[in-house]
């Protein structure tokens, strides 16, 4: 596995601000080394507009701890993580990302 590139994990915390409002931020986990398999990208159109989505796929050596409500950041470009799958012998682990637009 040629795990090639760097990507920054975030999680996230939930805290209260002054006023006592839960505030929901990502803090910096952990940078790790990854492979890239880019797997598809595509077009919807909804409420009469159309709109695109990428959908990545990093490989990264097996992180129990990451959850599928973090983030991943590669090349200064956002992803939420919508599937994590763990190979059979738990050394790798798949991380499939939906890259974020301004809106989501």
């Amino acid at each position: 596995m040629n795990l090639d590139r760097r990507i920054e994990l975030y999680e996230l915390t939930t805290t209260r601000n002054s006023t006592g409002q839960y505030v929901k931020t990502f803090d910096l986990e952990s940078e790790v080394s990854a492979a890239l398999n880019p797997s598809y990208s595509s077009e919807n159109n909804s409420a009469d507009q159309l709109y695109g989505f990428v959908v990545n796929r990093f490989v990264i050596r097996y992180k129990p701890e990451v959850q599928h409500t973090w983030r991943v950041i590669h090349n200064q470009e956002l992803y939420n993580i919508i599937g994590i799958k763990p190979d059979g012998r738990r050394t790798y682990m798949t991380l499939i990302c939906k890259l974020r637009d301004n809106e989501s």
